[in-house]
């Protein structure tokens, strides 16, 4: 099990990289206790080949976080846009995709409880 220290630290790298993409891609990515928008299917790739400085593994850990956070997968409705890093749309949700999030929310919850009760 992560220390509180090192999950504090995982925390606040989450939250840098997340204030650096609300300011560089602000139709892309929303600030804490916004909603959120559906990505692009591969926007990780699309930062890491603009070369703007931004680590690989960073934003791999950042997405990983991003995309299993509650706030995200609420935002994982059929047919809801997806956007690219300039807030165009690029293709929809799929159903298959907002069954997933469904579960994952549903997943996500009980953790939260169970963690709650220990």
């Amino acid at each position: 099990m992560m220390s509180k220290k090192a999950k504090q630290a995982q925390r606040e790298a989450f939250k840098l990289m997340l204030d650096i993409l609300v300011m560089r891609f602000p139709k892309a990515f929303f600030p804490l206790g916004q909603d959120c928008k559906p990505l692009k299917i591969g926007v990780r790739d699309d930062l890491i080949a603009l070369g703007e400085g931004i680590d690989t593994k960073r934003i791999s850990h950042f997405f990983r976080a991003y995309c299993k956070a509650g706030r995200y997968l609420c935002a994982l409705k059929a047919a809801a846009q997806r956007v690219d890093l300039d807030g165009r749309p690029v293709g929809e949700v799929t159903a298959e995709e907002a069954e997933s999030a469904v579960k994952e929310l549903r997943d996500l919850k009980a953790r939260r409880t169970a963690q709650k009760l220990t």
